[in-house]
Parts: C-alpha cells; sequence; structure tokens
C-alpha cells in the first residue's frame, strides 16, 4: 500500500500554535544549528522568500525580477478555489535585518494541478514591482540525480529526533538551510509525464531510517518541513547554483509528524515535461543545459550569440523553436528576433533561417512546407510537452507562414 503523502504548507493555526518553533527544514541531532545557519547566508539564497497566502504560509524563490515559483497547494485552498490575489505577498529577508515585501499581480496555478493529490504541484506568482534586493536564481531541466541539493525555506524547524528542540531566530535567519542528496526520479501515479524528486532523511546511527539510497548522511544532512511547500531545491551545475524543484510533499517512515529521520521529501521537477512546458508557455527562461552556459567572462568577450539561439544556450535547435513559437503565441516581446518591433512570422522566418530552412535551400514552397513539415515533428514537437493537437496545428502553420517573408 502507497504510504500517505502530506503536503507541507503552514496554516495560520499551525502557525499561531508554533510560533516559537517557526523556521525552517529538519536538521541531524547532533550538528550544531550555527553550521546550517551559515549554509543558509549564502548570499545566493537570499533569492528565496517567505509566501504569505491568506491563512496558508509558504516558501518560494525568484526567479525572475517580478515572479516567484511556489508549490500550487500554497495558492489553492482545500476546496479547489483560489486564494485572492490580493491575499497573497511575497517577502524577502536579506542578512542585514531588512525585511521587504511585495504584493502579487496575479497567480498562475498549473492546470493540471489537483488538490486532492496527484496532480502537477507548481505555481507561479508574477509581482506587482520588480525586486532589485536581490538576484533571482535561474531554473534547469537538468536532471540531478546523484547530485547533492540544498534546500532551503521558512517551515517549521527541529532535529530528526526532536521536531521541535531548536531555538527562536530572527530576520534571515528564520530561513534555514541543509543538503541531501537527489537519490531518484519517479514518475507520478496520476499525470503522464509528470516526474518527482524524492530524498530521505538519514539517521547517523541508524542505517535502518532510510528509505532508499545511501544510508550514509552528510555533514549537514537535513529533510524538509511544514512550511518549506513551495521552496526551492537547488543544486550547482558548472559551479552556478540552479532550481531543480519546488518542494511538494512529506511522507515515509520517519517520527510522527512531518520531518522525522527516514522521511521522503516530493519536490516537483522542473524538468518534468508538463511542468517544462508551462513554465516556458508562461515565458519562463529555462537554462536546459547548464554546461553550455559560458562563464561570465566568456559572455563579456562574446561577440554575439549563435543567430536564432533563443534560450541563450550556445546552439540553435528545436528547443528555441519551439520556446519561439511559445514565445509568438503569448505576445512576448523576447520573441522579435528580427529586431523590427513585432512578433509575427517574421521572427519565424529569421529563426528558420539560422537553422539553413530558407528559400535559398527549398526554392519551391511544396518542398519548403515539406521540410518544415519534418522538422517540426522530429525536432520541435518533443519539446512541446502538454501541447493538445490544435496547439501543434497552429504552430506547425506558423512556421510555414514565414515563407512569405523570406528575401526572393
Amino acid at each position: 500500500m502507497p504510504q500517505p503523502r502530506v503536503h507541507i504548507a503552514l496554516t495560520a493555526a499551525f502557525l499561531l500554535g508554533a510560533a516559537h518553533h517557526a523556521h525552517a527544514i529538519r536538521v541531524r541531532h547532533d550538528v550544531p544549528i550555527s553550521a546550517y545557519n551559515e549554509l543558509a547566508r549564502q548570499s545566493h539564497l537570499s533569492a528565496v522568500g517567505f509566501v504569505g497566502a491568506g491563512n496558508m504560509g509558504c516558501s518560494g524563490t525568484l526567479i525572475a525580477p517580478n515572479l516567484v515559483l511556489t508549490a500550487a497547494h500554497c495558492v489553492v485552498k482545500d476546496d479547489g478555489s483560489q486564494v485572492r490575489t490580493r491575499d497573497v505577498y511575497f517577502r524577502i529577508d536579506l542578512p542585514n535585518g531588512r525585511s521587504h515585501r511585495f504584493r502579487a499581480e496575479r497567480v498562475d496555478v498549473h492546470p493540471d494541478y489537483n488538490p486532492n493529490g496527484g496532480g502537477i504541484d507548481v505555481a507561479l506568482v508574477p509581482l506587482t514591482e520588480d525586486v532589485s534586493v536581490v538576484e533571482p536564481l535561474p531554473v534547469t531541466t537538468a536532471s540531478p540525480t546523484g547530485c547533492i541539493a540544498t534546500l532551503t525555506g521558512y517551515g517549521s524547524q527541529g532535529t530528526g529526533n526532536d521536531p521541535t528542540s531548536t531555538t527562536r531566530l530572527r530576520g534571515a535567519d528564520r530561513r534555514f538551510a541543509a543538503q541531501n542528496v537527489v537519490d531518484r526520479l519517479r514518475n507520478d501515479c496520476c499525470v503522464a509525464g509528470n516526474t518527482m524528486l524524492h530524498m530521505d532523511f538519514d539517521q547517523p546511527s541508524n542505517a535502518r531510517r532510510s528509505s532508499f539510497g545511501s544510508a550514509e548522511p552528510l555533514p549537514l544532512e537535513g529533510g524538509a518541513s511544514f512550511g518549506d511547500s513551495g521552496s526551492p531545491l537547488i543544486v550547482d551545475f558548472n559551479g552556478r547554483p540552479y532550481v531543480v524543484g519546488v518542494a511538494s510533499y512529506i511522507y515515509g517512515i520517519g517520527r510522527p509528524g512531518p520531518g522525522g529521520y527516514g522521511e521522503v521529501t516530493g519536490y516537483q521537477w522542473t524538468g518534468s515535461g508538463p511542468v517544462e512546458f508551462w513554465l516556458t508557455m508562461l515565458g519562463v527562461d529555462l537554462v536546459h543545459d547548464p554546461d553550455l552556459v559560458p562563464d561570465p567572462e566568456e559572455v563579456e568577450g562574446d561577440e554575439g550569440s549563435a543567430p536564432g539561439d533563443v534560450d541563450s544556450n550556445g546552439v540553435t535547435d528545436g528547443r528555441d523553436a519551439a520556446l519561439l513559437l511559445q514565445r509568438l503565441r503569448a505576445g512576448d516581446a523576447r520573441a522579435d528576433l528580427n529586431e523590427d518591433g513585432q512578433t509575427d512570422a517574421r521572427d519565424a522566418a529569421a529563426l528558420l533561417s539560422a537553422l539553413g530552412i530558407d528559400r535559398s535551400v527549398y526554392t519551391k514552397r511544396r518542398l519548403f512546407n515539406r521540410a518544415v513539415r519534418a522538422y517540426f515533428r522530429a525536432e520541435v514537437e518533443p519539446f512541446m510537452t502538454g501541447a493538445t493537437r490544435r496547439d501543434l496545428r497552429r504552430a506547425e502553420r506558423l512556421l510555414r507562414q514565414a515563407w512569405r517573408h523570406f528575401p526572393r
């Protein structure tokens, strides 16, 4: 029998009942709290803030100057209705003790989220203004399996042995951080193509309190808890931090209540097909291959990116075509590849030219249409996971319309 999953948002009642312990992340009982607190002071973790949504308290990540990534169940009530936008806010706590609060402009919940379980637990919160006090964290679709990841959030903090054993902290110190190994990718039972990341909280003195993977805990091993919902799972690729997951639920064999040794945290993987497609449709710049992102020194001396490189990963391919088509459909100004101030089939023509599909190669329209059809189905459609047949037909038709915009 599958073990029950527990969403990890804090309700108002829980906040009031445990206010003197409302910090974040369960930690090892045999490691000083100060070590975890020091880990949380890494500058890039300042992009992780508190998400208030009505009577719920969660965590979230600034992934663009005015965009917060969090869990869907943080902004959806038990009855399935969405929390009113005016009741949603995002708070950044800086190491200097100052806090900045930002209002939500709207709330976007993944259409496949199911408040009864088994759905895609991710949401975006566009803000009414840009956040300039911290740098956003980039999001990648790369697989983090086997990597050491950092988890951080505003949940209820304690140890694997005693969930209420820590002292109260203030300001940015309310946000704790720990590390864990991403043990596995696991297909969700109810949504095709949806994948979760799983990791368990290993106990240092009892290998039997390990659900899977290595039973050897990391020096700063930890697990998520109530209030950490929506918080990021962060992995370093090529020396840079990237968001790879969003905290969703806890289940397992640990102590009663979330956070004990042996329990498992489930993170919604940002590389999961339906998640990747939805984030891209809403204009999120996803990094597909962090190893291809050049160092800042290389960018400074670069003479320019490759023509048609929409996702800025150094190459022009089917991902760029898929992203461009999604942005064109949304009227996103970033789709203006030819820089004429408009987003239309002319931009699709610019991309196809960069791919070598234009009138200089295919002199007859029927040959061009045939080439576009073959390219779209083989190279573009695989990156449009979750699109309806109607969406796919419209996208392919837009590429064909580029014909009349090529130089004769």
